[in-house]
């Protein structure tokens, strides 16, 4: 089999791999009952004959989709669906590890921030954690400054911004 490039999800251009086709192939026909590496080989060589078709570079998504064709083409609809729902599984694992990624980066930008407007974060807990990685904090009211006192700032933390 020639050698193919494949886009990433993330842009990223890479060699293509056949044997990853054939493991899922196969990872849904035994999910289903199959175990048949023949026919598995036989439907891989299959999606990797349409792919040398073209010069044009597939993504990721554009191989699988062309793996669900050859599938139900070939007349193994049970191990097409089951190859579908595990595609739906793994796209709902990137969401949620995409969610907690910009979670984490939010989190980041919000704890690089050196001062912190007390109305936004009157939690004593937050507002002290806060004091301890070094913020200072912003305050309007009265009530604000007991609260930014009370949870350690002292003067030098305290800016009174006043509206």
């Amino acid at each position: 089999m020639a050698a193919h490039k494949v886009q990433k999800r993330n842009g990223a251009i890479v060699d293509f791999d056949f044997s990853k086709i054939e493991r899922a192939i196969f990872a849904a026909a035994k999910s289903v009952g199959g175990s048949d590496q023949t026919e598995t080989r036989k439907l891989t060589e299959q999606v990797v004959a349409e792919l040398e078709k073209t010069d044009v570079v597939p993504t990721v998504e554009e191989v699988q989709d062309l793996v669900e064709k050859i599938l139900i083409r070939a007349g193994h609809p049970t191990t097409a669906k089951a190859y579908i729902l595990y595609r739906e599984k793994r796209a709902e694992r990137r969401a949620d590890r995409d969610v907690v990624v910009e979670v984490e980066r939010t989190m980041d930008e919000y704890l690089q921030q050196l001062d912190w407007r007390v109305n936004a974060n009157s939690n004593l807990a937050i507002l002290a954690l806060l004091r301890s990685l070094g913020a200072g904090v912003d305050i309007v009211s009265g009530g604000e400054l007991y609260r930014a006192l009370a949870a350690g700032f002292t003067g030098r933390d305290i800016v009174f911004s006043g509206v």
